[in-house]
């Protein structure tokens, strides 16, 4: 699983978007878009819509582009999309992102 992938979170019956997934952070979790927060272990999700290369990196991009919160504080989602495009050697980074 991946981000812009969606995948059917079991225990709550609900359908998401990932911000990021397991097969891009290398961790055993996936997080979906929305609010609030959530990390939650791969096995409780089912793969519902692949994504495609495209989706994929404009997920990660949205996510890298988020602003902080109004304590300044950075979303775990933005800053793993961000590793994830700076280890893939893509540009996130905007004039708007640093403001």
């Amino acid at each position: 699983m991946r981000s812009g992938d969606v995948v059917l979170h079991r225990p709550s019956g609900e359908n998401w978007l990932l911000a990021y997934g397991n097969d891009d952070s290398g961790r055993d979790e996936v997080a979906p878009c929305g609010w609030p927060l959530g990390i939650v272990r791969p096995s409780d999700c089912e793969l519902l819509d692949a994504a495609s290369d495209e989706k994929h990196v404009e997920t990660l991009l949205l996510c890298a582009r988020m602003r902080p919160n109004e304590r300044g504080w950075t979303d775990l989602r933005t800053s793993m999309a961000r590793d994830i495009l700076t280890r893939r050697g893509i540009q996130w980074e905007t004039t708007e992102a640093r403001e």
